[in-house]
């Protein structure tokens, strides 16, 4: 299954409410409608606290998706499962960077995680997983060897 290896806390919030993941390079035209894995990596953003995420995204809704993330895996950063796969999403589309871009943006979610300077892949359908599954991630997009019994969606 194709997935995407993302820092933390970015890719559990996939599953809290953020619609779009942020990209320099266009997914490939076969992986739009598909289901990708989200595969947390051993990177954790260098963010203090909640505090510091609102003020630099501005929004009060992103603190409530931090938490809901902090009441389901730990507290931040201790605790935020890295170096495994959470869950699988469907990429429902790609935004392209300003000026076309604009015209694109199918939801004010969607506008919120979306930063203007890069390809918004937008996410739909997010399913996590029981418990994280570890994981070796790698750069760009990879083949990950789904375990059997797992049920990617």
């Amino acid at each position: 299954m194709p997935a995407l290896t993302i820092w933390q806390p970015w890719a559990s919030l996939i599953f809290a409410g953020k619609t779009v993941e942020n990209r320099g390079w266009r997914p490939s035209e076969k992986l739009i409608g598909q289901r990708i894995a989200i595969h947390a990596g051993l990177t954790f953003e260098p963010v203090l606290d909640t505090s510091d995420l609102d003020e630099k995204f501005g929004r009060d809704y992103f603190t409530q998706a931090v938490n809901r993330c902090v009441a389901k895996y730990g507290r931040l950063p201790a605790g935020w499962p890295c170096g495994a796969v959470l869950g699988t999403v469907r990429l429902a589309g790609v935004i392209r960077p300003l000026p076309e871009g604009a015209l694109e943006v199918e939801t004010a979610n969607d506008a919120a995680w979306w930063e203007t300077d890069q390809f918004g892949w937008v996410l739909r359908d997010p399913i996590a997983f029981d418990a994280p599954i570890p994981a070796r991630g790698r750069q760009g997009i990879w083949m990950w060897d789904v375990p059997e019994g797992v049920d990617v969606g």
